[in-house]
């Protein structure tokens, strides 16, 4: 261990290395993510600062390196990698506060919208990626994760890095924001009209799913019909309940001779669906 001239903190490092550091004073750099240890060093006949993890992996200019469990103060070798600028900010938490401003979620990727659904948005390459709308902030965090995953490896922040990823819809790259908020429901398809829920799902021929009594009774065939056209790839407001939808899904029977029977296969398995999570 290192310690700090200016704080209670130390700085962890290996052996082999610590002969090296302890040759000069070391003090707390405070960030608005993390804490660096901090030293003067000469170079020629100028003294300039430099950071511990510079230091001991002898980094040149133009290099970054990151840590790899985000602790500034973790100096280990296994704890630092060469990256780029880009990798060290796919590596970075949550951010806590906004213009001096609390942030509502506390996960990464996650937005609360005004209605109070949550909102899972990624970004890349200067792009902003919506992910689609989920009534459990949890959910919206995973799907974070899963997309994560796919576009930057190991250096992924991890909401839930022991979590399996969702099931990642195909053309996600393609989701439209606006598509998620229609008339007064708080979920996507999901409206109220005149005391009743309705579910409406523009695609392949299905327009108008029914009217229903409860908004949950909507949002579940709403969700019901994308997992039996997509399958695991649906997006779907409740992501935690798609092995359940899975197991119901075929036996609506969507391609029925008629709306009408379509409509009460649907109702039937939506019933059934929400009573098994009321138990």
């Amino acid at each position: 261990m290192v310690y700090l001239t200016n704080s209670t903190d130390v700085a962890v490092v290996d052996d082999a290395d610590y002969d090296r550091v302890s040759k000069h004073k070391w003090w707390a750099n405070v960030t608005s993510h993390t804490t660096y240890a901090m030293t003067c060093l000469r170079d020629g006949e100028k003294y300039c600062n430099i950071r511990m993890h510079r230091f001991i992996l002898n980094a040149t200019k133009g290099q970054k390196i990151d840590h790899r469990d985000r602790h500034g103060l973790n100096n280990t070798k296994d704890n630092l990698r060469l990256c780029s600028s880009k990798q060290n900010a796919h590596n970075r938490g949550p951010l806590l506060e906004f213009r001096g401003d609390a942030v509502k979620s506390q996960y990464k990727g996650v937005t609360v919208h005004g209605n109070g659904i949550y909102i899972a948005v990624i970004r890349e390459d200067g792009r902003a990626y919506y992910l689609g709308s989920f009534a459990s902030e949890v959910c919206a965090a995973r799907m974070y994760d899963t997309i994560a995953r796919l576009l930057f490896g190991e250096f992924a922040y991890l909401n839930f890095p022991k979590e399996p990823p969702l099931p990642t819809p195909i053309n996600w790259k393609n989701f439209k924001k606006k598509s998620a908020f229609v008339g007064k429901g708080k979920f996507v398809g999901v409206t109220h009209r005149r005391s009743v829920w309705i579910a409406t799902c523009n695609k392949d021929g299905f327009n108008h799913l029914g009217e229903f009594d409860t908004e949950e009774q909507a949002v579940v065939a709403y969700d019901l019909l994308n997992v039996w056209l997509d399958k695991r790839q649906a997006r779907i407001n409740y992501a935690e309940r798609l092995d359940t939808y899975m197991r119901h899904a075929d036996a609506v029977i969507f391609n029925s001779p008629t709306t009408k029977e379509f409509r009460a296969r649907l109702l039937i398995q939506v019933l059934d669906i929400v009573r098994g999570f009321k138990v």
